[in-house]
């Protein structure tokens, strides 16, 4: 009896996991530029601590998708920001960071946050990030 009951354990508790809403799938980069980006925030005396929203997540991260699979970088997918080429999380924040309008959205005093992070075929890495109340 317990060596039937074991695979059904285990299914089940694939099936809870796959179905817990989060950021299980995410990749490494995502909580990395997350927590570099609230860590510059806080530094810089933000008073907001943003919320890495598992839905905006999926809104940059579908766009990030879209301009690596067209290799193109451009605006249109429900995102605020956008870049190409940066190779990691911090390198991407800072050029955010060094270009003014950007820099509104990275300390802007919107509650939530998600980023995308997708590499083209050819190995262009696309990045988008979407603010939200």
């Amino acid at each position: 009896m317990r060596i039937t009951a074991l695979p059904s354990v285990i299914i089940c508790m694939a099936v809870i996991t796959s179905y817990v809403p989060g950021l299980i799938n995410r990749p490494p980069e995502i909580k990395e530029l997350y927590k570099a980006s609230q860590a510059l925030r806080a530094k810089s005396g933000c008073l907001i601590k943003q919320e890495l929203d598992p839905e905006l997540c999926k809104i940059a991260q579908k766009w990030a998708e879209h301009m690596a699979a067209k290799n193109c970088m451009y605006h249109g997918g429900g995102e605020q920001i956008i870049a190409r080429g940066y190779k990691t999380p911090k390198s991407v924040l800072n050029a955010w960071v060094c270009s003014p309008p950007h820099k509104k959205w990275i300390f802007c005093n919107k509650k939530k946050v998600g980023f995308g992070y997708a590499k083209s075929k050819s190995g262009h890495p696309y990045w988008a990030g979407v603010y939200r109340n």
